[in-house]
C-alpha cells in the first residue's frame, strides 16, 4: 500500500495509504486518471476528464500553467512505473505548497 499525498478541493493536502493499482487511483480522482510529471520520479496523478465534467477547481499548478480540477494525489513513481511511497522531504514540499492560505 503506497503512500501518497491526497490533496482534496478546499481541503488541506493529506498523507494516505493507498491499494495499490488503478481503481484505488481511480477512485481518489472520481474517474479516469491522468498522470502529469512535476519533477523527476513525481507525479500529480487527477481526472483526465475534470474540466469536461465541470469538476470543481483545486489548486494552480506552475509546472503546466493551468488548474487543475477535482481531487488529485502526488505520487513517487519507481523506475518501472510503479507507485511506491512518497519520500519525508516530498511529504514537507507539497503539503506546504498546496496548503490552503
Amino acid at each position: 500500500m503506497p503512500k501518497v499525498i491526497v490533496v482534496p478541493v478546499g481541503g488541506a493536502p493529506r498523507v494516505e495509504n493507498i491499494a495499490s493499482g488503478l481503481e484505488a487511483m481511480q477512485q481518489i480522482v472520481g474517474g479516469y486518471i491522468e498522470n502529469v510529471t512535476l519533477e523527476d520520479g513525481i507525479g500529480l496523478i487527477c481526472n483526465e476528464e475534470g474540466k469536461l465534467h465541470k469538476l470543481s477547481e483545486n489548486r494552480t499548478i506552475v509546472e503546466i500553467n493551468d488548474v487543475v480540477r477535482g481531487d488529485f494525489f502526488i505520487s513517487r513513481f519507481n523506475d518501472e512505473g510503479e507507485t511506491v511511497d512518497v519520500t519525508p522531504e516530498d511529504v514537507a514540499k507539497y503539503t506546504k505548497r498546496f496548503t490552503i492560505g
